[in-house]
């Protein structure tokens, strides 16, 4: 996640560009090309992050671009330009690389620091208004349709494959299992050296941006493969605390979540580098697709489902509250007085949070899709 951090600015008139005839059209231009086109409150989420100059030069930067092109398209003076690039690239606010800059991608990139209170109400309208939401949905609907793959996907709760006795430990996949997940996971050093069984935990940008929710805890991410460069850059994030941990406190953290009701979602791909573990009002994927989205297609299930045993369920109604995607429902069995869980098979995310909380031992996770359900693509 992008930071916005203070600078110092500059104003300048564009004489190679189109005049803008306010400072709000060039904020609302860098919106709608941004994928928040017609928004109200993005173009001010951008000008309480950006001086009109700068959002001129964001704009300007359509592709990777060299600073003299650039300077050229601006009419600007090179030096002039290339530091306040230095600036922005500093304020992680423009993308660098060996072809240039270019401004970054997608409407992500502009959260709010924790002491710009301003800045944080406007962030918190444009995700409670639904505006933002109704974005990221969009966008990864379109992303399924033209790829033929989702974007997100489920990973079931270690704690519902370790109370689901019927599973082989040869059917569970270890890029779907948060504990060989942890168990495997490396950490790139100093120099590069690769050292086992150090993992990472951060605090949760989304609950901290909406700051929605009671759920306690980190919303822990787990990383690993990445250099020193990028963990001391988040290392630096207001807010977002990152810390080394053992794989046996990584268990700890994992549990707790999942005991939290928190569920796993990482990218759709066997390559795993990262996992969150979200809630349903604060996510940006799972809040979203819950509450404006088709969640049961446009995110990926787990490969696993859901079974319950209806002798053992005594009606308490446990795995109903556990459950976010409306897939267990409560109904009259024959031969029985009381009201006794039922499955919607269709709705079941294989998330396993209502499995292990069961009283009775009465629900366990089965395997209802093949490996290939998973890409292997990176």
């Amino acid at each position: 996640m992008l930071i916005y951090i203070d600078g110092l600015y500059s104003s300048f008139q564009n004489e190679g560009q189109e005049t803008m005839s306010n400072e709000q059209d060039v904020f609302s231009k860098l919106s709608d090309r941004m994928g928040a086109k017609g928004s109200k409150v993005y173009p001010k989420i951008l000008a309480n992050t950006l001086s009109k100059e700068e959002a001129e030069i964001l704009y300007a930067l359509n592709d990777w671009m060299t600073t003299d092109k650039l300077a050229k398209k601006l009419n600007m003076n090179e030096t002039a330009l290339q530091a306040k690039l230095d600036d922005l690239s500093k304020r992680r606010l423009v993308l660098g690389g060996k072809e240039g800059y270019a401004a970054p991608p997608n409407i992500r990139s502009f959260p709010a620091r924790r002491d710009d209170e301003k800045g944080l109400q406007l962030q918190r309208e444009f995700n409670l208004t639904g505006e933002y939401p109704r974005i990221l949905v969009k966008g990864w609907e379109n992303r399924l349709r033209l790829r033929g793959f989702h974007a997100h996907k489920v990973i079931p709760a270690r704690q519902a494959l370790n109370a689901s006795p019927n599973l082989k430990k040869s059917q569970v996949l270890w890029y779907e299992d948060m504990e060989q997940i942890l168990r495997k996971a490396k950490t790139r050093g100093q120099n590069g050296v690769t050292e086992d069984g150090k993992l990472t935990t951060k605090g949760c940008g989304c609950r901290k941006t909406w700051d929605a929710c009671d759920y306690k805890g980190a919303c822990t991410l787990w990383e690993w493969e990445h250099d020193d460069e990028v963990a001391q850059a988040a290392t630096a994030m207001p807010g977002v605390g990152r810390k080394n941990i053992s794989v046996e406190e990584a268990l700890g953290y994992n549990d707790d979540m999942e005991n939290q009701g928190m569920v796993h979602i990482s990218p759709n791909t066997s390559q795993v580098t990262s996992t969150c573990n979200c809630c349903p009002c604060c996510c940006m994927v799972l809040h979203s697709f819950l509450n404006y989205g088709d969640v049961w297609n446009t995110l990926a299930p787990s490969r696993y489902r859901a079974v319950i045993d209806q002798e053992k369920c005594n009606g308490c109604q446990t795995c109903v509250e556990r459950c976010h995607f409306s897939a267990i429902e409560m109904k009259k069995v024959p031969g029985s007085k009381k009201m006794k869980a039922y499955m919607v098979n269709e709705h079941c995310m294989g998330c396993g949070l209502c499995i292990f909380p069961c009283p009775n031992n009465a629900m366990h996770l089965e395997v209802v899709r093949p490996p290939e359900h998973i890409p292997t693509l990176p």
